[in-house]
């Protein structure tokens, strides 16, 4: 391990933390200095910034933990991160920030449903749709949410609404990863508008509902 290195990371991290995420702060001092540093050490620069991965800024993630529970644990981690990440993104994105925002929020919204709903698939043994289509995966598990996990007919009706209302039928997670389509065609239309905290929200709101089905 490279105390220079080391050191200089911890020194980007120190100061980015004193900014706030809707500056998209660069500490662009402290990455000129790393840069310099690998220049010096051009013989070892893959293996300098492999070792750096295994410092611990208090950013460490370590899940071997999950060694001595079940596969569901695991699951709930990979659904939460995407509402929770697009959550963080919501709360810096007002005004004209929001109009690039939106993809990175609604990409993170819809992977968060999409594997919702293809958790519920699996808890019923159900066949899981190979599509990112969040209407198609929907009508395929409303009748699961109904019956096995006994949710009324408001709520599945608020459910319904919520995903009609902000993804349109067809409309999937790769629309916001991507500018076009295979054709070349705007996957967003400029005239697409929507308030992202009003979504955050509704997102609540479906979350609050379907909690129980993945949090096991």
């Amino acid at each position: 391990m490279s105390k220079k290195l080391h050191n200089l990371i911890k020194s980007c991290i120190e100061k980015s933390s004193i900014s706030f995420i809707n500056t998209s702060y660069i500490d662009s001092k402290s990455t000129d200095k790393i840069i310099k540093f690998l220049y010096k050490n051009r013989d070892y620069i893959q293996k300098n910034i492999y070792s750096s991965l295994h410092f611990d800024m208090g950013y460490m993630v370590k899940i071997n933990w999950l060694d001595n529970f079940p596969a569901t644990t695991k699951e709930f981690g990979y659904i939460i991160s995407f509402k929770e990440a697009g959550d963080i993104l919501v709360e810096h994105s007002q005004d004209v920030k929001a109009d690039y925002m939106i993809y990175s929020v609604m990409f993170n919204y819809m992977q968060y449903l999409e594997l919702a709903l293809k958790n519920i698939l699996s808890y019923n043994n159900s066949e899981i749709l190979y599509t990112h289509d969040i209407n198609a995966l929907w009508e395929k598990t409303k009748p699961i949410i109904k019956n096995t996990f006994g949710k009324d007919e408001i709520e599945i009706s608020i459910i319904d609404s919520i995903i009609k209302s902000i993804f349109p039928q067809n409309r999937t997670s790769m629309d916001f990863r991507y500018k076009t389509d295979k054709q070349g065609k705007d996957n967003i239309p400029n005239n697409f508008t929507l308030d992202l905290y009003v979504v955050k929200i509704w997102i609540d709101v479906f979350d609050t509902i379907i909690y129980d089905t993945y949090n096991t």
